[in-house]
Order: structure tokens, then sequence, then C-alpha cells
């Protein structure tokens, strides 16, 4: 007779603190979520956050390396031909939406540039690592990319002359988080294009990608999913207070979108967003 199995241990990366991005706390909280409702069929769970500073490219090493068991991050196809993706989109396209963060010193000379081609020669900080900085290449943009994750809002502060292209639902929230009273968001402009975010595990690791998955398909099937995405506080504090009636909407391409996203439906969930804050 076989004992009782071992609850699934399943270790992360939470940058909610070390990074001060109380969004990030969404992929957690509905990491935990999918585990719940996969219960039933796969047994018991653990979560196991760990708090390390470390980068997006070193995270998909160590997924296959067994360090850690699952990270969340915009797919890529080349992302997607490293470790082992759940097709599930988790964030409705909202990191393909970006706001411009900059100094307030900046913030008029911004305000009046008046097409995509200027915006383009206006420096922007991005990762070094992050799949948005491809796509901004591709399309002309100036980056720089020299600049640590956890040090571009301090550099923004003190240096300006510079966008931060943020999320929907990290901008405000991150800024409410940080001690930067001489940074704001730039309405004028917001660059759009279609992405998706989907929980990663090591390609090895089968079991736990088959159990998210089935969680996640469990909680949208339920209606769970989108009354979770809609009252977590960082999205519901941006949804009511956000207004983006007067801004110059950028729309870009995304050659980069796996083979296995619906650029239509990723698309529908973006303006059905944007149109929440009056686009």
């Amino acid at each position: 007779m076989s004992g009782p199995l071992l609850a699934d241990v399943v270790s992360f990366v939470d940058f909610t603190s070390l990074y001060k991005n109380p969004n990030n706390r969404y992929f957690i909280e509905l990491l935990d979520k999918a585990m719940q409702a996969s219960q039933e069929r796969y047994g018991t769970y653990k979560l196991q956050p760990l708090q390390i500073h470390i980068t997006q490219s070193r995270q998909l090493k160590e997924l296959n390396k067994g360090t850690i068991d699952v990270f969340w991050s915009v797919a890529t196809e080349r992302r997607e031909s490293q470790v082992l993706a759940v097709n599930f989109p988790l964030i409705k396209g909202a990191y393909g939406i970006r706001l411009l963060v900059v100094n307030m010193l900046d913030k008029d000379r911004f305000e009046s540039v008046d097409s995509l081609a200027a915006l383009r020669l206006i420096p922007i900080l991005v990762g070094r690592d992050w799949p948005d900085a491809e796509l901004l290449m591709l399309h002309g943009f100036n980056l720089d990319t020299s600049i640590e994750d956890r040090l571009k809002y301090q550099s923004l502060s003190v240096r300006g002359n510079k966008l931060y292209p943020r999320g929907l639902f990290e901008a405000m929230n991150e800024l409410d988080e940080q001690s930067f009273s001489n940074l704001t968001i730039l309405q004028r402009h917001v660059i759009c294009y279609p992405q998706v975010v989907k929980y990663f595990v090591a390609k090895h690791n089968r079991r736990l990608s088959d159990r998210l998955l089935y969680g996640l398909k469990r909680l949208k099937e339920s209606g769970e999913f989108d009354r979770f995405f809609a009252a977590f506080p960082a999205h519901k504090n941006v949804l009511e207070h956000l207004v983006l009636r007067d801004s110059m909407l950028h729309r870009l391409s995304n050659p980069y979108l796996p083979a296995s996203v619906d650029i239509d439906v990723v698309q529908e969930e973006q303006n059905q967003l944007l149109q929440l804050m009056g686009q």
C-alpha cells in the first residue's frame, strides 16, 4: 500500500518588496488560486517565495536547473523555445499597454511632442534582457539599457530627460509606492502593442505545466479569473482613476509573439481596457 502523496512545492522569485512593485502580487495570488483550483486532481501544494535580485534571463536558466519552479513574464517565441510555457494569458494584454513615466521637469517638453517619430528620439529606459527592448529597438526607439531595473526610478528622478515605459497596471501603483515625488506619468502618449504574460516552468516539468493550465482554465470557466482580475487592488486603482481620453495612442506591431497567441483576442482585450479609461 502506497503512502500519501507529498505536497507539490512551488518556488518562485517574489519581487514585490525588492522592486516596490505591488502588481507583482497579482501573479502570486493568481498562482495560488490556480494551485487551489487543481487540488482535487493534483493534490496539496506549498508556495515557496524567494526574495533575491535576479534578472529575467537568469530566471529562465534557473528554471531548467530546478532552482526555481515557476516564472512569469512576457511571452516570446525565443522564450517558449527555452522553457515550457503554460498557454494561458494572465493579464489581458495589459503589459503591452505602456505608460511613460517621466521627470516632472521634462513633462511639458515631452507633452509637446506631436508624433511617434519625435517620441522615438527621446532616450527610453529599458532592461537589457526585457523582451520589450528588442521590440522597441525594432521600431526605432532610442534605448538606454545602462541602468539596473531596481535603480531606474532613482536614475530618472536624479537625471531626467528620459522615458520609462511601464505596463498599464505598473506605472501608477509603482509611483504610489516610490518616494520620488518629482516623477509622473506622461498622459499625452501611450504606446500599445499586442503582448501576453504567461507562467513558465522547466522543460521537464510537464506535471506543473499541466496542473497550472488545468487550474487556470477552471478559474476562467467559473468566472473567478475575471472577477479576480477586476477586483485586484492595483488593477482597480488604475481602471477607476486613470483617464486616457486625450492621449495619443501609438500602436506598434509585435513580430515576436509566439504562434500560440491569438493576436485578435489580445487586441480586443487591450481595447476593452483602454475604453474603460476613455480611449
